[in-house]
């Protein structure tokens, strides 16, 4: 799925379906990981940010549902509770 920046913005599309992208979504309760890159639109990255998800910062998993369900996140001393479609425009590396 590709995402576009508003039209005044120049194009940028990025591709979120990446084979090779580990996701927040692929962590496993009690895994800590360092947030790479927030995939998504202008809407998506201010709603993150405002939750405390920026690139750079150490994120931990807390405990994660099965079959798509919420995830619990740690980002510095708040714990935040994502659903599955934010986790997955979430790159992160251990």
């Amino acid at each position: 799925m590709l995402y576009r920046k508003k039209r005044n913005q120049p194009e940028h599309q990025i591709d979120i379906h990446h084979s090779n992208r580990l996701t927040l979504q692929n962590l496993k309760a009690g895994e800590e990981a360092e947030i790479v890159a927030l995939h998504g639109g202008p809407n998506f990255i201010r709603k993150a940010e405002s939750l405390g998800i920026r690139e750079g910062l150490k994120i931990k998993v807390i405990s994660a549902q099965i079959l798509r369900g919420p995830l619990t996140v740690q980002v510095g001393h708040t714990k935040i509770a994502i659903g599955h479609g934010m986790a997955y425009r979430v790159e992160v590396k251990r």
